[in-house]
């Protein structure tokens, strides 16, 4: 990976008195987002969403190590590469 990002595992805490979910990092002293938009529901969804991004990447990335270069069924190996790539992008 080109980009470097803060290790996981990632945690989700809610701010009662900001109203919102934030997502740290392990040591809980970097916060790595937030997320809110007035529906709690999606907002508990998203918060844990982003926080499991360290480990769906990670498993991504063994996946694709391990059969992404052999094609697959339904070219399951290119839509790997692409979420990789993705995720590792540079943001302008």
């Amino acid at each position: 990976m080109n980009e470097k990002f803060t290790p996981g595992p990632w945690n989700t805490e809610y701010s009662y008195r900001k109203d919102w979910y934030e997502i740290y990092g392990d040591e809980g002293m970097i916060m790595i987002a937030a997320a809110f938009n007035c529906q709690h529901k999606l907002d508990r969804a998203n918060a844990a969403l982003i926080a499991a991004a360290p480990d769906m990447y990670e498993a991504l990335e063994w996946a694709y190590r391990v059969h992404g270069d052999h094609g697959g069924p339904l070219g399951l190996g290119a839509a790997m590469a692409a979420a990789l790539k993705k995720a590792t992008r540079r943001i302008k």
